[in-house]
Formats: C-alpha cells, sequence, structure tokens
C-alpha cells in the first residue's frame, strides 16, 4: 500500500488525536497521542539504536522495515532515503499495522509501501500475539503463538514471487525471529551493498546470527554489550553487519558498538 501525500496541517491545526513528535530524528513528524507513550511523543524512545540506524541509512536506499511495529523507524528511514529511495514496511499485527497507515497518512510518507506480512524462512500462515497470552507491549508480538493469524512470508520468495525492490538496507526487529528470517532471504539478497542492523533476542540466536552472517560474507560489528553480558540476564542487542561494499567511517563502527542493549 503506497501513500499519496496530502496538505500536511499546521501546528494549530493539528486534531485532538495528533501531537508533533518534539525532538530526535523523528522530530516534527505526526503521530498519534494514543501511540504516543514509551518515549515515542517526546522522540526519545531508544535514541541510541535510533542515532546508530540514522548513522546506517542513505540517501537512495531501498529500506526493508521488518517489524515496524507503529511505523517509527518507517517514518525516520523515510526522510532519510529520499524521493530516489524507497521503504517497505512490514507489520503482520492488524491493529499496529493501522498505526502505521495513519502516520504514513498524516505525514505524506509517498516513498512508503505497507506489508502485512510477518517475515520468516517460509511461505505460509501462523498465529501471532503474547507469551501465555498475557499483553506486554505492543512490539513484544512473537510468531507462532496468540491468536491473530497471519501470513508468513521470506524474503526471497518476495523478491522472486512479489518482485518487491531488493533491499539495500534492512531493519529486523522480530521478536525471536531473527535466524529464521535470515536464513529466508536466499544467498542473493546478501549483495556487497547491504547494510542490516538486526535485534537479537538470545546468546544463542546471536551466536547463530553471527555464524551466518559471517558465511554470507558479511562483516559483522560486534557490540561491546557482547563481551560483558551476564548470561543470567541478557538483554537485546542491535547487531550491525554490512556487505564489503558498504563503507562506514571509523566514527560509525564505535556508534554501532555502543548501541545501548534494550
Amino acid at each position: 500500500m503506497r501513500f499519496k501525500p496530502t496538505l500536511q496541517p499546521a501546528e494549530n491545526e493539528l486534531k485532538p488525536n495528533q501531537l508533533r513528535i518534539a525532538n530526535g530524528p523523528n522530530r516534527g513528524v505526526i503521530w498519534s497521542v494514543a501511540a504516543g507513550g514509551d518515549g515515542y511523543g517526546n522522540g526519545e524512545f531508544e535514541k541510541s539504536r535510533m542515532h546508530a540506524i540514522a548513522r546506517l541509512v542513505r540517501t537512495g536506499d531501498c529500506f526493508w522495515d521488518i517489524g515496524a511495529h507503529w511505523g517509527y523507524v518507517t517514518a525516520m528511514a523515510s526522510r532519510l532515503v529520499g524521493a530516489s529511495g524507497s521503504v517497505y514496511a512490514f507489520e503482520p499485527s492488524t491493529s499496529n499495522r493501522a498505526f502505521i497507515e495513519l502516520h504514513a497518512n498524516w505525514n505524506m510518507l509517498a516513498n512508503v509501501n505497507i506489508q502485512p506480512f510477518a517475515l520468516s524462512d517460509f511461505d505460509g500462515t501462523a498465529m501471532l500475539g503474547f507469551e501465555n497470552d498475557i499483553p506486554l507491549r505492543s512490539f513484544c508480538l512473537r510468531l507462532g503463538i496468540g491468536d491473530e493469524l497471519v501470513t508468513v512470508r521470506s524474503v526471497a520468495s518476495l523478491l522472486e514471487k512479489e518482485h518487491l525492490q531488493p533491499p539495500t538496507c534492512i531493519k529486523i526487529d522480530a521478536e525471536f525471529s531473527e535466524l529464521a528470517i535470515l536464513n529466508g532471504m536466499g544467498k542473493h539478497t546478501f549483495n556487497p551493498d547491504l547494510a542490516l542492523i538486526i535485534g537479537v533476542h538470545t546468546p544463542a540466536l546471536y551466536a547463530q546470527c553471527y555464524q551466518l552472517l559471517r558465511s554470507r560474507d558479511m562483516e559483522v560489528i560486534v557490540p561491546q554489550y557482547v563481551y560483558t553480558f551476564d548470561r543470567r540476564a541478557w538483554r537485546d542487542v542491535e547487531v550491525v553487519a554490512l556487505g564489503r561494499n558498504r563503507v562506514v567511517s571509523d566514527a560509525d563502527r564505535v556508534i554501532y558498538r555502543s548501541i545501548e542493549p534494550i
């Protein structure tokens, strides 16, 4: 689903259900009041991670936001890739996707294409929900449990059968599905210009993702946290991986190694 630009309201014309994000890379973005908690409305949400993603995205990129939630990263990426780039926002949750559609419409994100799929290493369907049916935060939805039936696709299948534009930059934040998504990408997706930032949810998944990425000739920038964490209290880390032609500065490498775990 693509969006046609509409006139953006002035500050004093915002509707009661709208706010403007106050700070950060999404400053000025029109956002839903109902989704304004947890640092979204004031621009403080996961500042370290957002800063790293902003440094990774280039003008003209085709950015895939896998696990797009309410579209916070999508909105930032839409600005960063510019008119010459594109953004695909993948979000299987109907309720979460409704917020992305609102935010894309309100902010005239004409380069955003919303896709209603969960991504994994197969094509089919699966349940989506919270572990033990206990609602946590809306970005903690997991594939394989819950009560919402969703369509599941692999990256390779979407490229081959749906002819989506191949990604040059990918963000993966899909609770415990990161390895399956990487396995479903296919060798040809791992091109020399590709950049990835991946939320990794367990030590075992980190080790497996690291091995897979290295086998695909990707440079993996190891987060500092990996060297110091307590195995009894793992916190989710962001792993940046780069194709051999994806040039980044030494200063950016420091940023990627220093992303605060969640």
